[in-house]
């Protein structure tokens, strides 16, 4: 589950990779949410941790974003799930843009989330950071 401003609507046109988007076109704001099953990433020759996994979420970013420009990760601890959080800056189509990216760690799954606006309309991080800090995983065993 994550809370999102209301007047971000889904779309899914932004990355095939991600199991939910949303855009709110009128304020250039768009976010990305991408699930994995650690079943799926390991196996008997890998074993993914959240920093192997927040380079593979950059990987997932530069396939969106030219030139992207990663910030150093902070690990945290949020809704009950180790977390690393970086900003991030590069070009989306033609706007230069702005944003947050999260992974996060659960006992079954691997999530990334990616939040960004249009540099030029960037305010501040708080709403970027309000959607990350909402971010809580929910009905795991319907998987």
């Amino acid at each position: 589950m994550i809370k999102l401003p209301v007047d971000m609507k889904p779309v899914n046109d932004i990355q095939p990779k991600a199991s939910l988007q949303y855009s709110d076109a009128g304020k250039k704001t768009f976010a990305i949410i991408i699930d994995e099953s650690k079943d799926d990433l390991n196996n008997e020759e890998t074993d993914i941790d959240l920093s192997d996994y927040f380079d593979i979420a950059i990987s997932n970013l530069n396939d969106m974003v030219r030139n992207a420009k990663v910030d150093e990760p902070k690990p945290l601890r949020l809704t009950n799930m180790n977390c690393y959080r970086a900003g991030f800056s590069g070009m989306f189509g033609k706007n230069e843009i702005k944003g947050k990216l999260a992974t996060f760690e659960s006992s079954t799954h691997f999530y990334q989330i990616s939040v960004w606006t249009e540099k030029s309309l960037d305010q501040s991080d708080e709403m970027k950071d309000q959607i990350l800090n909402s971010f809580e995983e929910v009905n795991i065993n319907n998987r």
